[in-house]
C-alpha cells in the first residue's frame, strides 16, 4: 500500500513497486480511519510506503512496518543499487489494486494487470498525440483511477508532469493562470470542475491542445473561442481507467454530449434484463469486454463471478464481460449515451423512472448550468422527484416545467425544485448526492385546493 498524498514521492513509489514486480495499492491519507483500516486488513499488508507528512496519521491505524520515502529512510534508499532488476514482468501480473465504493458499504478492490494498463497507455498516447514535449497536470486524487490517467501515459512518453495542489485545483481563475505559466498541453479535469474551467479559459491564449473530462454527466458546452479539443470520457475502475471517449464539436452545442465509442481492443454491449442485446435507442445495462477488464475483485470471488460474466458474444476461450450497472443506449451513428445508474432507477406513482433521462433533457434546455434529479420521500408511496438546479441566471421553475412537459410524460416532471449556487463535490471531484439538502416538502401542501 501507498499512503502518500499527491506528490513526486508517490510517483517514485509507484515506479519502484512495478519495477520490483509487485502491485501497488494507493490509499488516500484523507480517507476515514475505518476505511483505511479495512483496506489494510483486506490486503493483508505487511509493509506500507509513506511520507513524513502522511505518517503521523498511521500510528493510530496500524502497526505494520512503514517506509518513509522523504524522511528517516531516505538516506538508506539513496544508497541502494540503481541497476535494473534482473527479471521479466509478465503481462498477466498485477500492476495495481484500486478500491471503489461497494453497495454493502465495504470498499472492493479491483485488480488491474500490466497488459490492461499497457493497452490503455498505448491507445491514449496515440489518440491524444502525447510525446516527450507534452506537458500535463496531476489533479486527481491518488486513490482515484484517474490518477493513472494523469501519470502513466505521460511517463511512458517521457512527457512532463505538473502537480496541482487542492487550493489551485479548486480556484478556476488561478488554475487557468497556471496552465498559461506552465504551458500545459494535455489535462484531465473532472466534469464538475470542467464547466467552470472552460468558461474561465474561453478566449485565453493557452498552450492546451486536449482537455478530457469525465466522472459525471457532461452538460452541453459552447465550444466558441476554445482553442483546444474537448473530449468526454467514460470508464469504470474495473475496465482500466477509460472505456469510451467522445470528442465534442459544434453540433453538440444544444445537446447532451455522448460518451462515444470504445477504445482499442475494447467492446461495449448494451443488454436488457435477460442479457440480450438491446436495439438502437433502447436503454439497457452497459457491459464491457476486451483487454481492459480487471482480473476481478480482491478476496471477493462471489462478487467477481456476479459482475464478470462469461461473454456470450465471443468465441474466444475465457472471454468475459463486466456488468457496470450503468444505464445507456446506442445512437444510430454508433455513439453511446449515458443515462445514469440502474440502481438509481425509481418508481414514481407506479412508473419506472430514470433520473438520468430527466437530467439529460434538462441539460438540453439551455436554462441550467448543472442539474441532479433524485427521488426523495419517507416511503415509496410518498416519494417525489426533486430537481437540484444550478441555473444560468434567473431561476424560472415554470419555464423548466413547461420545457419538460414538451419532451417527457407528466409523471417524469420533478415535483420539487431546489436552486443551488453550486453542487457539492466528493474528494474525487464527482457530485456528492448524499450532501444535497432535503427539499421543503411543505410546499406541496400550500397550493390552493382544486376539486377533481
Amino acid at each position: 500500500p501507498l499512503f502518500i498524498s499527491r506528490s513526486p514521492e508517490i510517483i517514485i513509489a509507484m515506479l519502484g513497486i512495478l519495477k520490483a514486480g509487485a502491485a501497488y495499492v494507493p490509499i488516500d491519507p484523507a480517507h476515514p480511519d475505518e476505511r483505511i483500516r479495512y483496506m489494510l486488513q483486506d490486503i493483508d499488508a505487511e509493509l506500507m510506503i509513506s511520507s513524513q507528512a502522511s505518517r503521523s496519521r498511521l500510528s493510530a491505524i496500524t502497526k505494520i512496518v512503514i517506509i518513509e520515502l522523504d524522511g528517516l529512510d531516505a538516506k538508506g534508499i539513496n544508497n541502494l543499487s540503481r541497476s535494473k532488476p534482473d527479471f521479466i514482468i509478465s503481462p498477466d501480473q498485477l500492476a495495481y489494486v484500486i478500491y471503489t465504493s461497494g453497495s454493502t458499504g465495504k470498499p472492493k478492490g479491483a485488480m488491474i494487470e500490466h497488459a490492461s494498463l499497457v493497452n490503455f497507455t498505448e491507445w491514449h498516447n496515440k489518440a491524444f498525440k502525447v510525446d516527450s514535449a507534452s506537458k500535463t497536470t496531476i489533479m486527481s486524487g491518488v486513490a482515484f483511477d484517474a490518477f493513472g490517467l494523469d501519470t502513466w501515459p505521460y511517463l511512458a512518453a517521457g512527457a512532463s508532469l505538473y502537480i496541482v495542489d487542492d487550493n489551485e485545483r479548486l480556484l478556476t481563475s488561478e488554475l487557468v493562470g497556471l496552465f498559461i505559466e506552465w504551458g500545459i498541453t494535455h489535462t484531465f479535469i473532472t466534469t464538475a470542475l470542467a464547466h467552470d474551467f472552460v468558461e474561465a479559459s474561453r478566449g485565453k491564449k493557452l498552450a492546451l491542445q486536449y482537455l478530457s473530462t469525465g466522472g459525471d454527466q457532461l452538460l452541453s458546452i459552447d465550444l466558441h473561442d476554445l482553442n483546444y479539443e474537448l473530449t468526454n470520457v467514460y470508464g469504470p475502475t474495473e475496465a482500466t481507467i477509460l472505456t469510451t471517449t467522445y470528442t465534442l464539436s459544434e453540433k453538440d452545442k444544444n445537446s447532451v454530449p455522448l460518451i462515444g465509442k470504445p477504445l482499442s481492443n475494447t467492446s461495449v454491449f448494451i443488454l436488457n434484463e435477460f442479457n440480450q442485446l438491446a436495439p438502437v435507442g433502447v436503454a439497457g445495462e452497459l457491459c464491457i469486454g476486451g483487454k481492459g477488464l480487471a482480473r476481478g475483485y480482491l478476496n471477493r470471488p462471489e462478487l467477481t463471478q456476479e459482475k464478470f460474466i462469461s461473454n456470450p458474444f465471443s468465441k474466444e476461450k475465457g472471454a468475459r464481460i463486466y456488468k457496470t450497472g450503468d444505464l445507456a443506449r446506442w445512437h444510430p451513428d454508433g455513439n453511446i449515451e449515458y443515462l445514469g445508474r440502474i440502481d438509481e432507477q425509481v418508481q414514481i406513482r407506479g412508473y419506472r423512472v430514470e433520473p438520468g433521462e430527466i437530467e439529460s433533457v434538462l441539460q438540453q434546455s439551455g436554462l441550467v448550468k448543472r442539474v441532479v434529479v433524485l427521488a426523495k420521500g419517507d416511503t415509496i408511496a410518498m416519494r417525489r422527484l426533486v430537481a437540484y438546479v444550478v441555473s444560468n441566471g434567473n431561476f424560472n421553475k415554470a419555464s423548466l416545467i413547461d420545457y419538460l412537459l414538451t419532451r417527457l410524460p407528466e409523471y417524469m416532471v420533478p415535483t420539487l425544485w431546489v436552486e443551488l449556487e453550486s453542487l457539492p463535490l466528493t474528494a474525487n471531484g464527482k457530485v456528492d448526492k448524499r450532501a444535497l439538502p432535503d427539499p421543503d416538502f411543505t410546499t406541496l401542501h400550500n397550493a390552493a385546493y382544486s376539486a377533481p
